[in-house]
């Protein structure tokens, strides 16, 4: 996922082509890119920017849509974040 220095992976490449987008946006709207590292495993959710979140839940929230309850969420300002 996150991949090397030399070798860049698949969420190193991915935040890339959203910051080249935004560079090269024309239109007058502001961007908030924010992250989240989560994974599944034996239908277990972990949060993989937390280390002491235990099992996480799928909740179904009004006004979002279906969410992971207390998933960490970081805002990220440019690639050297």
């Amino acid at each position: 996922m996150v991949g090397t220095q030399n070798d860049p992976g698949l969420m190193v490449l991915s935040l890339n082509t959203i910051f080249e987008l935004i560079k090269n946006d024309r239109s007058s709207d502001n961007f908030e890119v924010s992250c989240s590292y989560l994974e599944v495993y034996n239908e277990v959710i972990y949060d993989l920017l937390e280390k002491s979140s235990g099992h996480l839940e799928l909740r179904e929230d009004p006004e979002h849509g279906i969410v992971v309850a207390g998933l960490r969420s970081i805002k990220v300002i440019d690639l050297s974040d």
